[in-house]
């Protein structure tokens, strides 16, 4: 009879489980010296050997021939277990037995003795699903078991066992296997079946399950009709993953803010899969690795994709702020969000939330913002300082015998040219202590206000306050909240100040110098 790759690969001993060595340790020990609780409690995610281990304790305690602490897999306990006709050994799964009455069944028989071994044990899967009403009936057995009964619970949810419960047991925590494990593993199992697969195909399975064996080794299974070589693109065929080499051009054509690119891959897309929603979540995935890259000094330990992509994402990286990447991030999980809700068309939407990508000025999100005044900053040449309106005032005369503005030393032409708004000076006495607890409560309403504050100036004239900017704050700063937190943070700080108006005091380039043009 033909048995499932996971199944016919079960560890048999503790010696042959992958990924789990500190619990292995601590049973091992327990076994040898002979202190084994009467109940333990195995915690984790999918397919990381719970129940494997709940196994093979079964036949340890068993076992007439136990060997370094594991069963020999040769007595007739052994034999029996591995089999499934262990009549003392009782698999119960709490999903369909959750009742107090299956409980109390189950209490009823903990009396008699083991009809065949040394031990009744009962194994209790996915334990969290039993009642509130199941749990109370268990708490009095659980506490004083008699000696020939062990219990091993397993549970994907320990958060929902009660504390009581909890208390009862010994707790294991199955962590999440590596991927060089899994990779390892399915290069064993592809060897003993005969089957052609790559290490690169290999490393493709080990990303998708995620840490879970049981799951690698179905994905390997799902794959073994094919015929001939197993690579990472016949990986992808056959599961009807995303064509990596696209999502890794379109990630590209993001960082390069290349919109008519970015729509002829999504057309390449779609015409290679109707549904592109684990393409996208691919997406945000390289995005993340691209966020670890420019945070992380030592990031390869980190990342969450395959060797030969790591260069070309750290080519991307450099080209993007972390403000662009954690704005795409932002963009494209409210896509995924809100997927499954699309009624129209879903390759609309998705070429919408990709151009929003290649143009911010479409976004209207604070992300957005925060992305266009990051790349702003980024693109800005280097050396070039804003122009101080203070400053400037300080260092140049009003006017010169000949009627005409004079320029001080080390101020250039340009600059004297942009300070053409004048203000009575008697309008600004005493304003200056208050015009700097104004940046500070700026500076803490809004950490956009903040990058600001540098390149920006205040003076009053009159009843009105004059706020002077560059250019391109000056835009982002006469929106809608930002203007709101500025005029409410002025009215409070000066009371006098009737009105607001923010004016634009930016220095323009230099001839010949584009490095801001397109923002």
């Amino acid at each position: 009879m033909y048995q499932a790759l996971y199944r016919k690969y079960r560890p048999k001993t503790f010696d042959d489980v992958c990924g789990q060595e500190h619990i292995v340790a601590v049973l091992k020990e327990q076994i040898r010296s002979g202190r084994m609780p009467h109940a333990y409690m195995f915690c984790g995610s999918r397919g990381t050997g719970k129940t494997t281990f709940a196994k093979i304790l079964a036949k340890v305690v068993n076992c007439d021939n136990l060997n370094d602490g594991s069963p020999c897999n040769s007595c007739p306990s052994c034999v029996a277990i591995n089999e499934g006709r262990m009549v003392d050994v009782v698999e119960m799964d709490a999903a369909s037995n959750n009742g107090v009455d299956d409980i109390r069944s189950l209490c009823d028989e903990l009396q008699y003795l083991p009809a065949e071994g040394k031990k009744r044990v009962y194994i209790i899967d996915e334990v969290h699903m039993l009642s509130g009403s199941a749990f109370n009936a268990l708490l009095k057995t659980l506490e004083e078991p008699p000696e020939h009964v062990l219990f091993i619970f397993a549970t994907t949810e320990i958060h929902k066992i009660p504390a009581t419960i909890l208390s009862r047991c010994q707790r294991f925590d199955f962590k999440r296997i590596k991927p060089e494990t899994i990779i390892e593993r399915l290069m064993y199992v592809s060897a003993k079946e005969k089957i052609k697969l790559r290490r690169e195909a290999a490393s493709v399975m080990a990303r998708l399950s995620d840490g879970a064996m049981r799951d690698a080794l179905s994905l390997l299974e799902a794959c073994t009709g094919f015929d001939g070589e197993i690579g990472s693109q016949e990986v992808s065929e056959i599961l009807g993953l995303g064509d990596r080499e696209l999502i890794l051009s379109i990630t590209e054509a993001l960082a390069a803010h290349n919109a008519a690119r970015v729509m002829a891959l999504i057309a390449q897309l779609y015409d290679k899969q109707s549904e592109i929603k684990s393409s996208i979540s691919d997406i945000v995935k390289l995005h993340r690795d691209l966020l670890v890259i420019r945070c992380v000094p030592s990031c390869d330990g980190y990342l969450d994709c395959y060797d030969n992509e790591k260069e070309r994402l750290k080519n991307v990286a450099e080209q993007l702020s972390d403000a662009e990447i954690y704005h795409n991030i932002v963009t494209l999980e409210n896509l995924l969000a809100g997927y499954d809700r699309i009624s129209g068309s879903k390759r609309a939407s998705c070429e919408i939330a990709f151009l929003k990508l290649c143009d911010r000025r479409l976004d209207s999100s604070a992300e957005a913002l925060t992305a266009r005044v990051s790349e702003l900053e980024r693109r800005i040449p280097q050396g070039y300082t804003p122009v101080n309106r203070q400053e400037t005032a300080k260092s140049v005369p009003a006017i010169t015998d000949n009627g005409t503005p004079a320029v001080a030393v080390g101020v250039s032409k340009r600059q004297v040219e942009t300070e053409t708004d004048t203000s009575d000076s008697a309008d600004t006495a005493g304003s200056d202590a208050r015009f700097d607890r104004l940046k500070t409560a700026l500076g803490e309403t809004n950490p956009i206000l903040k990058s600001f504050l540098s390149e920006m100036s205040f003076r009053l004239n009159g009843s009105e306050c004059v706020v002077s900017v560059t250019g391109m704050a000056k835009n982002i700063l006469s929106s809608g909240q930002f203007f709101v937190s500025i005029e409410s943070k002025i009215k409070e700080i000066i009371p006098e100040a009737a009105s607001i108006r923010i004016v634009s005091a930016d220095v323009k380039p230099e001839a010949g110098d584009d490095s801001l043009a397109g923002l």
